[in-house]
């Protein structure tokens, strides 16, 4: 075979190989269509830049109520595994934003915003590492010393609320005693409307 053929062989060869490998990347993709995101525990923040500190902290209230409603439930602890990792994701989310809260708004210098932030942050370092016990302990079926993490996480939840002045805020909103423009029943007066 001359040296000729050969090269053309050898090119043809490449081109086809080339071809067919354009081929099949295009065929895994579909045409038109943007790739799909999945979306996070606490829903998608703005601009796709992931959940904000807000949409984090009522993700992870959301699964710790239903975490907190069926913990002992042993049939359950697969859920309740997936619950504790969905906290954990929210945790990581709302750690690298800043808060929000009375405090924060009533800082008045960088050092006191700073200063807030670090507590803020301190504070979901230590429920991530409560958080990552309780996933194990719920692994290993330890029922009772997770019921007790559980209680530490939500003595972590207040301290870390009341640190930012967001348990104010939550009162509230949620209609308890304080809200604004409700009066409680003793404050009004007999044939009052």
């Amino acid at each position: 075979m001359s040296r000729f053929a050969l090269t053309t062989r050898v090119m043809a060869v490449s081109v086809l190989g080339v071809m067919l490998c354009a081929g099949s990347v295009a065929m895994a993709q579909p045409t038109g269509e943007q790739p799909r995101r999945q979306r996070g525990p606490a829903g998608e923040g703005r601009e796709g830049r992931g959940p904000s500190v807000e949409q984090a902290m009522k993700g992870m209230n959301r699964a710790f109520k239903s975490l907190k409603d069926q913990i002992g439930d042993p049939v359950k602890k697969e859920v309740n595994v997936l619950l504790v990792i969905d906290m954990e994701r929210a945790c990581l989310a709302a750690k690298s934003g800043t808060p929000g809260g009375p405090k924060m708004k009533a800082a008045k210098t960088e050092d006191e915003k700073a200063a807030l932030v670090k507590t803020f942050r301190t504070h979901l370092i230590g429920l991530g590492h409560a958080l990552l016990d309780l996933e194990t302990q719920l692994m290993d079926g330890k029922m009772d010393e997770a019921k007790a993490s559980l209680a530490k996480i939500e003595k972590l939840q207040a301290e870390g609320h009341h640190a930012l002045g967001v348990d104010k805020e939550e009162k509230g909103e949620k209609g308890e005693k304080g809200e604004k423009g409700d009066k409680d029943d003793k404050d009004e007066k007999p044939g009052a409307k």
